[in-house]
């Protein structure tokens, strides 16, 4: 006949580890929802700020659009010549002598 005895050994030791463990466990977890949480955020960042520089961008190119139609050589000569305004091939701005 076999006579069956419980262990004698103490257990609080494999409590306590195994306790730790799972403790572990639930702080990884919960800190892998937290880095998941904080990556999905600066994703969406990410994807506010490419759009902002994007519009930045665009209107960068509308600006130089603007400008360069406004500083266009023929349209400066044909806006003279609507004021009445005509080209001189040697102006005199200052003259030392008038003093």
């Amino acid at each position: 006949m076999t006579i069956i005895r419980p262990n004698k050994h103490n257990r609080k030791m494999q409590n306590l580890l195994i306790g730790l463990f799972g403790f572990c466990v639930v702080a990884l977890v919960w800190w892998g929802i937290v880095m998941y949480g904080m990556v999905v955020d600066f994703r969406h960042d990410l994807g506010v700020l490419q759009k902002d520089i994007q519009d930045a961008e665009l209107q960068n190119v509308e600006l130089k659009n603007s400008l360069y139609g406004i500083v266009d050589l023929d349209r400066l000569e044909e806006r003279a010549k609507e004021l009445g305004l005509i080209k001189e091939r040697n102006p005199d701005y200052l003259s030392l002598t008038a003093l």
